[in-house]
């Protein structure tokens, strides 16, 4: 063994564990970190082990094992000795594949009937919500958002301030704290989208409409939805001087609802997703194309 990787809650522990693998000093290998251990996350998730590999130095590395030994060559196959077995003669020789049964009788693939062609699948715009159908943010509602959230990040150790400001059926809880970025927001930004998902389930009702909770960590979200907003209207003002369709760059579901629902508000643009996975497309086009 030339190398081994070791693991550990810290890094200390992680060399250790790389050494005893090697059964080697640490002046005899060279150490290189490969994933920086964290914290335990939110829901459950356990904390990211330290990863640490060890490689022997060239003058203490051990001799190579030696190669494996060749495999014994098998004997050639006659077909006279084959034609003498017992079962081969029983059948009178080697049946063709019809004879067998199962798939012997499969017409060749040019045989086969064609695969009809799927139908071209309807575009569906999206269209306005009805302001009936929204859930209406009051005072009242900014407040408990405020308090429920004040109460998960003391539960969950963060030290921030909590802003809430609230338009329509939407709520914006904005965060400010002196840590760093990533630990309220997260590898790929799963503490924050965990946070909005647990505030968005503690303050809107069981049943019927609700508010959409967003939370935004120092201001990234604010920036983020204002660079996004405009790129999208100037696509939705190319799209209505020259009448074609315009396409965003991939976007994530938040990101794609911002779109959507501003682009569309005064009804001369329709929009549609286009793609699958997670992160999808916006298509924009004038409402006469519908």
């Amino acid at each position: 063994m030339q190398s081994a990787v070791g693991t550990g809650s810290t890094l200390e522990a992680a060399v250790a564990d790389a050494l005893a693998q090697l059964r080697a000093r640490p002046d005899q290998v060279t150490l290189k970190k490969l994933e920086e251990g964290g914290p335990a996350g939110l829901m459950g998730q356990t904390p990211r082990p330290f990863r640490v590999r060890a490689t022997w130095r060239p003058e203490f590395a051990p001799p190579p094992p030696p190669p494996p030994a060749p495999k014994p060559e098998r004997p050639a196959f006659h077909s006279d000795e084959y034609a003498e077995a017992p079962a081969y003669r029983e059948r009178g020789g080697r049946p063709d594949r019809g004879d067998r049964g199962g798939r012997g009788d499969r017409p060749g693939r040019s045989e086969r009937p064609q695969r009809a062609d799927r139908p071209e699948r309807p575009r569906r715009p999206s269209v306005p919500l009805d302001p009936s159908q929204r859930f209406q943010v009051d005072d009242a509602f900014l407040a408990k958002v405020k308090e429920e959230t004040a109460w998960l990040l003391a539960q969950l150790g963060f030290e921030a301030t909590v802003e809430v400001a609230g338009e329509a059926d939407e709520v914006t809880v904005s965060l400010h704290s002196d840590v760093d970025d990533a630990l309220l927001t997260g590898r790929r930004g799963d503490t924050r989208l965990s946070i909005q998902h647990v505030v968005s389930r503690l303050v809107n009702p069981k049943r019927g409409p609700g508010a959409h909770v967003m939370v935004d960590v120092n201001g990234y979200w604010a920036r983020r939805r204002e660079d996004l907003l405009e790129r999208a209207r100037g696509l939705a003002k190319t799209a209505l001087e020259t009448g074609e369709e315009m396409t965003t760059e991939p976007l994530s579901a938040e990101e794609r609802r911002v779109v959507h629902r501003t682009i569309t508000a005064d009804g001369t643009i329709v929009t549609e997703s286009l793609g699958d996975g997670a992160l999808k497309r916006i298509a924009i086009r004038p409402a006469t194309q519908g």
